[in-house]
């Protein structure tokens, strides 16, 4: 009965007129040392909202945070994604279960071996942002980062294309 609730506000959030943005992502990236980078991709959460952490939910919880990188002879992933502040986990009574979100601004962080210069990273991102009344819709957003030397490009596309930026960094 609660997840058909669940469904049914989804549903409705889905045909309401478009609100003012939950959620806005940018990407950055610097140099470590050499060929080694760390590309930033961070989220500013509205006040009043929240994202799901990482974490699987099998289909039985929320629509978890998702970045998925493009594969590329061009680069290789260092290590595991980093996420800061770690997510708040509580028990979810819609849910049942224990949960993590995060709000506010969250920065996942992914070191990345350039194997040749210049080269563009690609990061999917998928995330469903609630307040306390409701949920939008899940939504993503397409990151890219051109790393080149010592400097790096960013940009973001959603739904409709944001502009990118030319100093190392931009946002949607």
């Amino acid at each position: 009965m609660i997840r058909c609730k669940f469904y049914i506000i989804l549903l409705l959030t889905a045909v309401l007129p478009v609100q003012a943005q939950k959620v806005s992502w940018s990407v950055s990236a610097s140099t470590v040392r050499d060929s080694l980078w760390e590309v930033r991709m961070q989220a500013e959460v509205a006040s009043g909202w929240h994202i799901y952490d990482l974490q699987d939910y099998k289909g039985e919880g929320p629509n978890q945070t998702v970045l998925s990188f493009a594969s590329s002879e061009n680069y290789a992933l260092e290590g595991e994604l980093e996420v800061s502040p770690a997510p708040d986990r509580h028990f979810d009574s819609m849910y049942g279960m224990e949960i993590g979100t995060f709000e506010g601004t969250v920065c996942f962080t992914q070191k990345v071996k350039a194997l040749k210069s210049p080269v563009t990273v690609a990061v999917d991102v998928e995330w469903m942002a609630c307040s306390d009344q409701s949920c939008t819709p899940p939504e993503d957003a397409h990151l890219e980062v051109v790393l080149r030397g010592a400097s790096a490009v960013s940009e973001v596309s959603a739904a409709e294309p944001a502009a990118g930026a030319e100093d190392g960094s931009s946002s949607s």
